[in-house]
């Protein structure tokens, strides 16, 4: 459910975005509201949206991950089983997992940990422009024709 509202909200930006800068025009162009105080109800917009935001994340549960990060195993478990539940009552027995998983408790992500999976990332997308298509190769439809990589180095 998480991942669903995160994939809301990130996909609605562009939509609140549009929101107040329609609201600033109709503030501070209309004759509505006074200048003096039209910017600072333009500035109210955002922190409305931010406000809407900040409760419906409240409202949304922390994924099982998260909580076992955190130490909350019970809360983790019984998340876990509830959807265990749900698939076993739609697709029928679950087999057993295989394998294990280590998980060390910690109250925040450290920066070096934040640092070492955003780096790569940034690197590789710093590169993109000089090489395109060598970081990431164009996505090819099922069915078309091979794409010619010589198109994609740059000479």
């Amino acid at each position: 459910m998480r991942g669903n509202v995160d994939l809301v909200i990130n996909a609605t930006f562009w939509i609140g975005a549009a929101f107040g800068a329609g609201g600033t025009l109709l503030l501070l162009n209309s004759g509505l509201v006074s200048p003096t105080f039209g910017w600072r109800f333009a500035f109210g917009i955002g922190a409305a949206l931010g406000l809407i935001i900040l409760v419906l994340r409240k409202s949304v549960p922390e994924s099982p991950r998260w909580l076992m990060l955190r130490g909350r195993e019970q809360e983790a478990e019984s998340i876990v089983g509830g959807i265990e539940n749900d698939v076993s009552r739609q697709k029928g027995e679950l087999k057993e997992p295989q394998g294990g998983l280590k998980i060390a408790v910690r109250d925040h992500t450290p920066l070096r940990d934040v640092w070492n999976a955003t780096l790569p990332a940034a690197i590789e997308f710093s590169l993109e422009p000089a090489a395109p298509g060598i970081y990431h190769p164009p996505m090819r439809v099922p069915g078309s024709q091979p794409l010619d990589p010589k198109i994609y180095v740059m000479p």
